[in-house]
């Protein structure tokens, strides 16, 4: 339920505050009124940043795709970050115009071309509905039921916002688990097109070794421009449309910062974990991060090698690999980081702390004896399932044959549901759904790719404890050599079969749907189990969730009762 919400990041380097290092954070536009930030030498007041009456800082501020611009003229000019761009970069180029070799410059207005993939949101005005929320699922006790009811609460206060101001765009975003959620209104923008991006020599200098770490080393940065129809509504990409005309945009200071100037960022990056338990953080270390990064390595260096050996299809698969090595960069940077200063270890002597004043206080046992352990049980049994979810999580994200013939398989449960009799209409619902699903699977696609990454997952769901592992994938590698079982397979799929055409895959579909969704093969019989598989995962996750959306509330609310007295003790807790 996780959205990325506009925020503020503070580090602020000031005289008063250098002996005990700089005072920093990250906050919600909404608490910016109660932190005084006059007093550590902002000069800005609170509603000069957001005002929802009138014109602020924020109004310069956008969401590009999942990043952070800014308007910097009055014309719509936007700058973003290069890798921000570097999606519509790629669909804009060929191995005649590549662009993201050699950078983009659009001499004027009528040269700048379409940012395909990019849209553009403003923050309008935000509004608090944890009542209405938490209204929602008062009185219900069942983990997942409420975690439902959540969801539910969240998708009506969202659709009630739309109906009233059906021009804007409008999420609800959790702001802490369980405890607080914010209703945001945005303007969303659809025409955004390209007028600079650097050579990626320049915006992409030192490669992803430069990547997440400071001082950064390389351009990177990009110019887009927003455009909107002449009557101001944001309108699909039409020659017709004109430049958008911000509120307020940003001008630089050609004289830079002085040393120990207050510092802080505005913008989209949206979440901390800084307030999860440890059980969260031995998930991350032991379950999340390792695979991932041993995953995403492999799907990297096949594209790289790919991409030597074919232009073209290093540039069509240019904007997923990109996508892949940015969180690689982020997660082996997030294990060092975990492992350098053994942070597992420092919030389990944080919360070993916080056991100790429970016990010792009869009224804290009473209200929290049991916190702690639940806490741990639930992020526990999330360590037991780690390994498969996270396995069939990739395969499916990474894999548009296995996320079709999932699909299929989800879908043929649906149509066994129904009536052999008079449900026509149903029947046409899961067919177009699940002809939208296939669609959508084939993005960034290389038939090659898939083959091949498919067999390297099989290959990790063999080595698991035979209890755990896919009873399909052992039937089909019992006997024989595994390497021929596995090239037998995939030829049936790839060679003998349509899924290694996109075009091949929809005309089989639209000749026969039922046909289709009621073929036979041994990938089939491999999705039935995975999908299976991840109804049941899906269920014990939502328990798992919907509790800890009850318990986390507790556990911050614990934190800060307990914090004046045990901050100085706590490694991760600085003293005041």
């Amino acid at each position: 339920m996780k959205q990325v919400i506009l925020s503020l990041l503070l580090g602020l380097w000031v005289g008063s505050s250098i002996a005990n290092g700089p005072d920093e954070g990250m906050y919600p536009m909404s608490d910016l009124k109660g932190l005084n930030l006059q007093a550590k030498g902002m000069l800005l007041t609170p509603e000069q940043l957001f005002s929802t009456e009138g014109v602020s800082l924020v109004q310069a501020l956008v969401k590009v795709g999942g990043c952070t611009g800014s308007f910097v003229s009055p014309d719509g000019l936007i700058i973003t970050n290069h890798h921000c761009a570097f999606g519509a970069v790629a669909a804009a180029s060929s191995v005649g115009n590549d662009y993201i070799s050699d950078g983009f410059l659009a001499g004027n207005k009528e040269l700048e071309i379409p940012a395909r993939g990019l849209t553009v949101r403003i923050t309008t005005s935000y509004e608090d509905v944890s009542d209405q929320v938490l209204q929602a699922v008062s009185g219900i006790t069942d983990p997942a039921a409420r975690l439902a009811a959540i969801r539910q609460a969240m998708n009506d206060i969202q659709a009630a916002a739309k109906a009233k101001q059906p021009a804007l765009t409008h999420e609800v975003s959790e702001m802490f688990t369980g405890r607080s959620y914010v209703l945001f209104h945005y303007q969303t923008i659809q025409d955004i097109r390209l007028v600079y991006v650097p050579p990626r020599n320049i915006g992409e200098f030192g490669g992803e070794s430069d990547n997440w770490i400071w001082p950064r080393h390389n351009g990177d940065f990009a110019f887009v421009r927003a455009y909107v129809a002449p009557d101001g509504s944001g309108a699909a990409f039409d020659s017709a449309n004109v430049p958008f005309k911000p509120a307020n945009h940003l001008k630089v200071n050609p004289a830079g910062v002085e040393e120990e100037d207050f510092v802080f960022i505005m913008g989209y990056p949206g979440r901390t974990f800084r307030h999860y338990p440890a059980g969260y953080l031995q998930y991350q270390r032991e379950q999340l991060l390792p695979p991932t990064i041993r995953n995403y390595d492999w799907l990297i260096d096949y594209m790289k090698d790919l991409g030597q050996v074919d232009a073209a299809k290093g540039i069509a698969l240019a904007s997923r690999q990109k996508g892949l090595s940015n969180v690689t960069k982020n997660y082996k940077g997030k294990l060092q980081g975990l492992r350098r200063i053994d942070l597992l270890a420092q919030k389990q002597a944080e919360e070993a702390q916080m056991r100790a004043y429970i016990a010792a206080n009869p009224d804290l046992q009473q209200r929290f004896g049991s916190l702690l352990p639940e806490i741990d049980s639930l992020y526990g049994l999330m360590q037991q399932q780690g390994t498969q979810n996270i396995w069939s999580a990739h395969l499916l994200r990474n894999s548009a044959t296995m996320a079709i013939v999932v699909a299929v398989a989800e879908a043929r449960l649906e149509l066994v549901k129904l009536p052999k009799k008079g449900a026509d209409a149903e029947k046409k619902d899961i067919y177009d759904r699940l002809r939208t699903r296939i669609e959508r699977s084939f993005g960034a696609y290389n038939a090659g790719l898939d083959r091949d990454f498919i067999a390297f997952m099989f290959n990790q769901a063999m080595a698991w404890p035979a209890e755990e592992q896919l009873s399909s994938l052992g039937a089909i590698f019992a006997k024989g050599s595994r390497e021929a079982k596995m090239k037998k397979l995939l030829d049936a799929a790839f060679v003998k079969g349509y899924y290694g055409d996109k075009d091949a895959v929809l005309v089989a579909f639209d000749k026969n749907p039922a046909k289709f969704v009621a073929q036979k093969n041994e990938l089939m019989y491999v999705a039935q189990e995975l999908q299976q598989r991840r109804a049941l995962a899906r269920s014990q996750g939502e328990a798992i969730d919907g509790r800890l959306s009850q318990l986390l509330p507790e556990f911050l609310e614990l934190k800060l009762l307990l914090a004046p007295k045990i901050s100085c003790r706590m490694p991760t807790v600085p003293c005041a």
